[in-house]
């Protein structure tokens, strides 16, 4: 989804809030963190975390998870 702002679901207790989140991933590795945010989108629009061993979207990640399983479960049907 191109231009969505996913960035509410990351906040879920155990995550800085966003504004506390490093902008770099340099910065998350020296206060122990393994999430960053830049607040710039990525290549599919999503302004969310992303994953300091990869630079992976976080929303990138969560829609990549959520086609996976909607695969299996209609793999599991036919």
């Amino acid at each position: 989804m191109a231009g969505c702002y996913c960035v509410q679901p990351f906040v879920l207790g155990k995550l800085p809030m966003l504004d506390d989140l490093p902008s770099t991933p340099e910065e998350a590795i020296a206060r122990g963190l393994n999430r960053y945010f830049t607040g710039l989108p990525c290549r599919n629009g999503h302004v969310a975390p992303r994953r300091v061993k990869d630079g992976y979207c976080m929303a990138c990640k969560r829609a990549a998870e959520q086609r996976r399983r909607l695969r299996r479960a209609f793999e599991n049907t036919s």
